[in-house]
């Protein structure tokens, strides 16, 4: 080999590194870190010990009180609650390129709110946040901002004081399409599959649980001919213990104002029964978990009123600081990768007692990273439902909900709902989907708490082989 050959060899290795060296920054590269109000101590870049950031506890909590929700300070300070929190998680924001360029598309297309808060589902049918990305809903708040300063101001000389923060009308707008939004990031999985595992804690240990399997599809996303005016279907059934085998909830949910049509099948009595939407606000087996409350929250945002929004910088839990992995070898199906090994996603700390003397339900892989939150507070138009108000925490990226307080019809702090979203990608970066991680429900009236967990969770672009729309057929959940 001659000299000439020799240095054209090198130099192209070299340029070979630098590609692989840029391509791994890039799906490495963190997210970039949230500014914290002044006077609130720093935090850690997120490490790979047993402890990822810092512990804030009882002891420390006052120093982070400005990024702690209201509702979360207080578990802390008062709860025997410890959290893990960082700096940041390991890997950015940014969804894949299909997503984003169908965030643009549907950004673009001319869509209206109704007077109830409903949209014409008229637009294309692709993935992405039907009302924009996080830029385009923050300048949306910044106009709607500047709008309510005024306002203030002329409230202020006239009676004194600011009566109506977070209540005008542009922003109360802006609170519904963030609502829709939240509906976009799920339904642009189009099919989304998993197993569950919900526990009842008590005295550090797990005295009940029980296991299911979750199924929900959008059928207008899924299938180009079909032309029900449904937003989807959904059915979780549960097979453990086995004295529940076979205790199933159905729901169609539609495009419209129309109220969802549910059904519920009994084992014990082997009838099957048709109920309200209002039963999805209903505990199920005797736990503080209901239907609404998958995802953190699974409400049809034209049935809401906003009665106020405001953005914060808040703590929130992420189930671990690694992106996570998505397995596409099964098409038209991407399979989680489970980022904590294992059967469940979350080990809990009455598990593996990584704060002792701390709860139970404190999930020992989370960290906790500041980000900016739309606090949304809302109450149902449904008259039945026993959900009063409720308010959410919905990350301004991820565009879904880690926090939701729920309240009585009679005013009183009936739930505060921890959930946990991350993002998985593909080893090529061609797909990047959220995924759940884990939901904590502490019930206050009752003083009880539980846990969710999920495994083995899929999408699908379209039916796979072993799911048909066929399945979701009241009289097929009697055996």
């Amino acid at each position: 080999m001659n000299r000439v050959s020799w240095y054209i060899n090198v130099i192209g290795l070299l340029l070979l590194l630098i590609v692989a060296t840029v391509a791994s920054s890039q799906e490495r590269s963190p997210s970039e870190p949230v500014e914290v109000p002044p006077g609130v101590l720093p935090l850690p870049e997120p490490g790979t010990g047993i402890i990822s950031g810092t512990l804030i506890s009882a002891d420390n909590a006052t120093f982070y009180k400005e990024i702690l929700a209201p509702e979360i300070y207080r578990l802390i300070r008062f709860h025997k609650t410890t959290i893990d929190a960082a700096r940041r998680v390991k890997y950015d924001f940014k969804f894949d390129d299909n997503w984003m360029k169908g965030t643009a598309e549907l950004s673009n297309f001319d869509k209206k709110l109704s007077e109830d808060g409903g949209i014409d589902f008229s637009f294309p049918r692709i993935r992405g946040f039907i009302f924009g990305d996080s830029a385009a809903i923050n300048n949306e708040w910044q106009i709607a901002r500047v709008g309510q300063d005024k306002k203030e101001v002329k409230a202020e000389k006239i009676s004194g004081d600011k009566e109506g923060i977070g209540k005008d009308e542009n922003l109360l707008t802006l609170g519904k399409k963030i609502l829709w939004n939240t509906n976009s990031a799920i339904w642009s999985q189009g099919l989304l599959e998993y197993h569950f595992r919900l526990l009842w804690l008590q005295s550090g240990k797990a005295w009940r649980n029980v296991r299911g399997n979750y199924l929900r599809v959008y059928p207008w996303l899924l299938d180009p001919n079909f032309k029900l005016p449904q937003l989807f279907r959904e059915k979780f059934s549960f097979y453990y213990p086995e004295p529940l085998h076979g205790l199933s909830w159905l729901t169609f949910r539609f495009q419209n104002l129309d109220e969802d049509l549910v059904w519920a099948y009994s084992p014990a009595i082997n009838k099957l029964r048709q109920m309200t939407a209002s039963n999805r606000t209903d505990s199920l087996i005797t736990s503080s978990f209901s239907a609404e409350d998958f995802f953190g929250w699974s409400g049809n945002p034209a049935l809401y009123n906003i009665t106020q929004l405001g953005k914060i910088t808040t703590l929130i839990p992420f189930p671990s600081a690694e992106l996570a992995r998505l397995d596409s070898s099964l098409q038209p199906c991407y399979r989680l990768i489970n980022p904590t090994g294992g059967d469940d996603q979350a080990i809990w700390n009455f598990e593996t007692p990584k704060f002792p003397g701390a709860a139970d339900w404190l999930p020992i892989k989370a960290v906790f990273v500041p980000r900016e939150v739309y606090k949304v507070e809302l109450s149902t138009k449904d008259p039945y439902s026993l959900y009063g108000r409720e308010v959410l925490y919905i990350d301004s990226e991820l565009m879904l909900p880690f926090y939701k307080v729920v309240y009585d019809r009679a005013g009183r702090h009936w739930k505060t709902i921890i959930s946990s979203f991350g993002l998985a990608g593909t080893d090529d970066r061609k797909r990047r989907s959220v995924y759940p991680g884990f939901t904590v429900v502490l019930d206050m009236l009752a003083g009880k708490e539980f846990v969710l967990d999920y495994s083995r969770i899929r999408y699908c672009d379209s039916y796979p082989q072993d799911i048909e729309l066929g399945q979701f057929d009241p009289k097929k959940l009697i055996p």
